[in-house]
C-alpha cells in the first residue's frame, strides 16, 4: 500500500525519533511498514525516511538502479562526476552514520517532503560514509557506501535526526531555486560550473555543516 508523503511544515518532520525496539523488527506490522514505505520510494525516488509517511521512528530504506540512473537527466560526465552508481535495497534501523575521512562533495539535492520535490538547492555531503544499523530481520549490518549512495543515506539519516536539507546547517546559502529551473539552466553543466555560474560561498563555518555524525540512536 501506498503512503502518502508528509510536507514540510508539518510538526512530524520535526519531531524526535524513537528506536525501534530489535525484537520488534521481525513483527507484523514492522515488516507491514517496510513494505509500505518501499513502495512509497519505488515510486518516487531513491530514499524514504519514516517521518517523511508520518512515524516518528528511526527507520530508512534506500535503493538506486541501473534503469534509473539511465533515466536520469543526466550525461555521462555527470553520473561520473557524481558517482552515482547502482545499490540493492538497504533496509536500515536505527541507523548510526560516521564518515570516512573528510573528502566532501557539492551538488544540488532536493526532497519529496520539501514542495513535493519542485525545489533544490546546493548541498555539501561527506563522500565516504560507514551506516551501521538493524535490517529488517533485526540482524546487526554494516554498510561501507561512497558517491550518490553515501549522499542519499545521509539526507534519509537527516531526517531521522529532523534536519531538512533546506536547513541553515545544510543549504549552501543562495543556491535554491525551482528544480525545473536548475535543470534547464544547468543541464549538461559541472558542478564547478554551476558553482562558478551561481557565485555562491561554498565555504562554510565548521565541519558540522556537513552530513554530520547522527546524534540519535544506535544499532
Amino acid at each position: 500500500m501506498m503512503r502518502q508523503i508528509v510536507q514540510d511544515p508539518d510538526p512530524v518532520l520535526r519531531q524526535l525519533t524513537a528506536e525501534v525496539p530489535r525484537e520488534k523488527i521481525r513483527s507484523g506490522a514492522y515488516k507491514d511498514l517496510v513494505t509500505e514505505m518501499v513502495e512509497t520510494m519505488r515510486a518516487h525516488g531513491v530514499g524514504l525516511a519514516a517521518p517523511q509517511i508520518g512515524e516518528s521512528i528511526r527507520l530508512v530504506v534506500a535503493e538506486d538502479t541501473e534503469a534509473l540512473i539511465k533515466r536520469a537527466d543526466l550525461t555521462p560526465a555527470q553520473v561520473q562526476e557524481r558517482k552515482r552508481t547502482a545499490f540493492d535495497l538497504q533496509v536500515l534501523f536505527n541507523p548510526v552514520l560516521r564518515p570516512i575521512g573528510a573528502a566532501s562533495r557539492i551538488f544540488f539535492e532536493g526532497c519529496l517532503s520539501v514542495k513535493n520535490a519542485k525545489l533544490t538547492g546546493l548541498v555539501e555531503r561527506y563522500l565516504d560514509v560507514e551506516v551501521t544499523a538493524l535490517d529488517e530481520f533485526g540482524e546487526l549490518k554494516i554498510w561501507q557506501t561512497s558517491g550518490w549512495p553515501a549522499r542519499i543515506i545521509q539526507h534519509e539519516i537527516d531526517h531521522l535526526d529532523r534536519i531538512l536539507f533546506t536547513d541553515p546547517c545544510r543549504l549552501i546559502p543562495n543556491s535554491l531555486m525551482a528544480f525545473e529551473e536548475a535543470s534547464i539552466r544547468f543541464k549538461g553543466k559541472s558542478i564547478s560550473e554551476v558553482i562558478s555560474e551561481l557565485g555562491v560561498e561554498v565555504a562554510r563555518s565548521g565541519r558540522e555543516g556537513i552530513g554530520q555524525v547522527s546524534r540519535f540512536g544506535g544499532a
